[in-house]
């Protein structure tokens, strides 16, 4: 079983606790690599790679670094793995700024689906999500009239988009708003401050073809073009939901630049 192997070749003890979480990482790989036409690599790589260090985060290992792990997941593969080193040159360190932000999006995600799928429908334990899923939202874009944060603002202005659509027929709850209000304000300035942040993405890219990724981690620059972007179907893919129906992204979109 090739999960064993990988997960005693990253522990120095040969414990095989990392079996769970490699078996789910991998049938995402081949997700991405069986699905070209309709995945993009490019951004559901960069998830990969935030899952990847979230898994790694839960457990001792030997390898150093995100990318020496994933180069011992490809190194241990056989033929019934071909296509898991489809992320290789698309795995790299994430400050903790930039992660913590992925686990704010994955946890209002993870909230999101577990109050649209719960059956017991407009009941206490459907509600009681629905009200935290807003609760978190309205939290998160308190940072989003700063000038800054532009790509988490534009990926929670996508959340909004979904969650509003889904609550035009959604259960009614009290406490539980059937509206959330744009991370940019009203639809007006939404509108114009999308426009801004358009022409700003298009000198970033720009800007940064020719200068590459500039990375500045001493504190006060990380300039990155499309670093959050990630695929917005996978989770709604079948397959997908059968083995990974929790971690798989949905509608994640991490736009543009980030300064922090």
């Amino acid at each position: 079983h090739n999960c064993i192997s990988i997960s005693r070749q990253l522990h120095n003890d040969g414990k095989i606790e990392f079996v769970n979480p490699c078996l789910k990482l991998i049938h995402y790989l081949k997700y991405i690599k069986e699905n070209p036409v309709t995945v993009d690599k490019k951004k559901s790589c960069k998830y990969f790679n935030y899952m990847l260090m979230d898994e790694l985060k839960k457990i001792s290992h030997s390898c150093v670094g995100t990318k020496e792990c994933y180069n011992t997941v490809i190194s241990v593969q056989s033929s019934e793995s071909n296509g898991i080193d489809i992320c290789k040159g698309n795995i790299e360190e994430f400050n903790k700024v930039i992660f913590d932000k992925f686990n704010d999006l994955n946890s209002l995600y993870d909230i999101f689906y577990k109050f649209m799928n719960t059956e017991e429908k407009g009941g206490s334990t459907q509600c009681a999500l629905g009200k935290t899923c807003s609760e978190q939202y309205y939290t998160h874009i308190k940072i989003c009239d700063k000038n800054s944060n532009i790509g988490f603002c534009m990926a929670l202005d996508k959340f909004k988009d979904g969650y509003n659509a889904y609550m035009r027929n959604g259960p009614t709850c009290e406490h539980v708003p059937r509206y959330l209000y744009s991370p940019f304000g009203t639809e007006k300035r939404r509108t114009f401050s999308i426009s801004l942040i358009t022409i700003f993405a298009m000198s970033t890219i720009l800007f940064t073809f020719i200068l590459g990724y500039t990375l500045y981690y001493g504190g006060k620059v990380i300039l990155r073009n499309d670093l959050y972007e990630v695929s917005r179907d996978l989770k709604n893919n079948d397959n997908l939901k059968k083995n990974n129906s929790k971690n798989s992204p949905l509608n994640i979109q991490y736009h543009s630049s980030e300064n922090s």
